[in-house]
């Protein structure tokens, strides 16, 4: 009775607030109600010693019983009508509270709904062990920092990270060419300093069943486009073991094939209507295609494929333009912030050269190569950038007072910036591998790569029509590298000798794809007639040695990590342990030193009839 009292209202508040439970979850919870009911029915009609008295108490078992059949009828009687007017009562409330005050659920309660429904549905016994190192391979005790710089969309709420060490993938993959993005959380809905995945209802849903119907999934978009246009290219294929990484997400390169992850029934994949792709086994592989194969023909991606539209008509039938009119109606919301309308003017001023913007006069990449360079130039990129304030919106406070941060806050104020410059963006979480991380290749061509925390990095994506979606890097020092890998574990075929080599600046060229971005950019002079010309340029440093970044005469330590970080992050996982062990300890000889003084103050002070009622309390006992 009391599990059926306690259960049934929550989970009653539950479907109110707008949680929608897995179907085994609900076949769970009336099991446990029917098989617990069972039980006590049993244990109720179970004649007990032979008493007759309508009341009884067991007395080795302590348990009460009822004897009387009569009792017993009237007790359940009174039961269910008691819990079926509780039940009322609180629909009753509810709906009472919801009419008089005109309250409506809040929209913060949708990250709360995404995130209860996504842990209910993904639960697996593997995530027991995963449950304090949840995002990315670690958990700070205290909630200081964040390991990797990712969890989940959650901004803000760390003073800064470190990396333990730890092995987030193993990744076995022909070699490819610049940067490898292995996509994993994606989110569309920036609210309350947190990034959260765009809900769809059935009403808005009109390209899924297309897609379904040609056998894919709608995050096999990319992969089929490029299909479609170079039908002679060969995919390669990509195998992935998830280690430390989030158990919830599949990390998957940029024109993947998701629908065929080579696992059958509970264990393949399962996507969710849009955005992310749900883990269910951590080993699996997938085809892609690495986007130095379509290079090779001279042709940019993604722009290369939405040239033809024409010769791209025929995926009308598979629901690319019902999904492409989706995605610009649910990923061109953009915050209101001051201070991001003062960044949109700078760039349109300063990089752009113009007043007024017109998306038909600038090309993709020329806009996301002008934000590339105003974040270069006034902001800077650091491993420890403080809390957000309490009260303060993430998005103003970085880039109108803190001017510093890391991947997630530099993809955060890029998706908005695209978005305000006519591009469909969303905020995305994964992991990133560069092509120099390769190594020594195996017997069959296929090169085995250890995918470390330091690895993990947020990233904007944006959309383009006909092509599908694309990473957009807007972070400082993620040109082809990573500012928190050392050299050695940027190339594992390069010896050093030093701990520390010096910083050369470079320049590189947008090439698309995978990765690739340029710091030169093309200015819109006053006639409009377009010329190429350098504005405000920057270097920024590859990442080598003690991970020093450049950036209009800024010079910032961005990790502080050493080589020494893998055995430093074990030993204080090892020290955390034990003290957590010895606190239980602890408090185990506490609470029994505490038990026994109290026993022995009972049998010896008092009157001889508190002593002796003592004495029987503790014998039962």
């Amino acid at each position: 009775p009391l599990l059926f009292i306690i259960t049934f209202p929550v989970f009653e508040l539950g479907m109110y607030w707008g949680w929608e439970p897995s179907m085994w979850t609900v076949i769970g919870l009336f099991v446990c109600w029917v098989t617990v009911l069972a039980l006590h029915i049993i244990n109720h009609t179970t004649n007990k010693a032979g008493r007759k008295n309508t009341f009884a108490v067991h007395e080795r078992k302590r348990t009460f019983y009822f004897t009387s059949e009569k009792q017993k009828a009237c007790f359940y009687n009174v039961f269910m009508k008691f819990t079926a007017i509780l039940s009322s009562l609180v629909l009753v409330v509810i709906m009472l509270f919801s009419a008089i005050t005109g309250f409506t659920r809040p929209e913060s309660f949708a990250k709360y709904r995404h995130d209860i429904s996504t842990a209910v549905s993904n639960f697996s016994l593997t995530d027991l062990r995963n449950a304090f190192s949840d995002y990315d391979g670690g958990f700070d005790l205290f909630g200081i920092k964040t390991v990797g710089g990712t969890n989940g969309g959650v901004l803000g709420k760390t003073a800064g990270i470190s990396f333990n060490g730890s092995t987030a993938l193993k990744v076995v993959t022909p070699k490819f060419s610049n940067t490898l993005y292995l996509r994993g959380y994606v989110a569309g809905v920036y609210n309350d300093n947190s990034w959260t995945p765009v809900d769809v209802n059935g009403n808005e849903d009109t390209f899924s069943d297309d897609f379904e119907q040609g056998k894919i999934w709608v995050q096999d978009l990319d992969y089929d486009l490029i299909q479609r246009k170079y039908a002679d290219l060969t995919p390669a294929q990509i195998s992935v073991s998830v280690l430390g990484a989030s158990k919830k997400f599949v990390y998957a390169p940029y024109a993947s094939l998701y629908s065929s992850d080579g696992n059958t029934d509970d264990k393949k994949m399962r996507p969710t209507t849009e955005s992310y792709v749900k883990l269910s086994s951590t080993k699996y592989s997938l085809y892609y295609f690495d986007p130095s194969l379509i290079e090779e023909r001279l042709e940019a991606l993604p722009e290369a494929i939405a040239t033809e539209v024409p010769a791209l008509s025929v995926n009308k039938d598979r629901g690319v333009d019902a999904y492409s009119e989706f995605v610009h109606q649910k990923y061109m919301d953009v915050s209101k912030s001051d201070e991001l309308d003062k960044a949109y003017k700078e760039i349109l001023s300063e990089y752009l050269g113009v007043d007024i913007y017109h998306k038909g006069d600038w090309t993709y990449e020329e806009i996301s190569t002008a934000i590339r360079n105003y974040f270069s130039d006034n902001f800077t990129y650091t491993l420890e950038p403080g809390v957000t304030p309490k009260g303060e919106d993430f998005i103003d406070y970085f880039l109108g007072t803190q001017k510093e941060g890391y991947c997630s806050y530099f993809a955060t104020a890029g998706a908005e910036l695209l978005r305000m410059f006519g591009y469909p963006s969303r905020y995305v979480e994964g992991y990133v591998v560069l092509n120099s991380q390769l190594g020594e290749p195996k017997d069959d061509s296929t090169y085995e790569v250890s995918v470390k925390d330091k690895c993990a990095h947020a990233w904007a994506e944006v959309f383009i029509d006909n092509a599908g979606w694309y990473p957009a890097e807007f972070t400082p020092g993620y040109d082809n590298d990573n500012p928190n890998l050392t050299q050695q574990e940027k190339d594992p075929k390069e010896v050093t000798t030093t701990k520390s080599t010096e910083s050369k600046p470079t320049t590189t060229t947008q090439n698309g794809g995978q990765g690739g971005t340029t710091s030169v950019v093309t200015k819109k002079p006053a006639n409009s007639s377009k010329a190429s010309t350098t504005k405000k340029t920057n270097s920024a440093s590859n990442g080598h040695g003690a991970g020093v970044m450049s950036g209009a005469g800024k010079t910032s330590v961005s990790s502080r990590i050493t080589e020494n970080n893998s055995d430093h992050g074990s030993f204080v996982g090892i020290f955390i342990t034990l003290g957590g062990l010895l606190l239980i300890g602890f408090g185990v000889v506490v609470h029994r030193d505490v038990k026994v003084k109290k026993m022995r103050s009972e049998l010896s002070n008092g009157d001889n009839r508190s002593r002796t009622v003592a004495v029987y309390r503790y014998m039962l006992k």
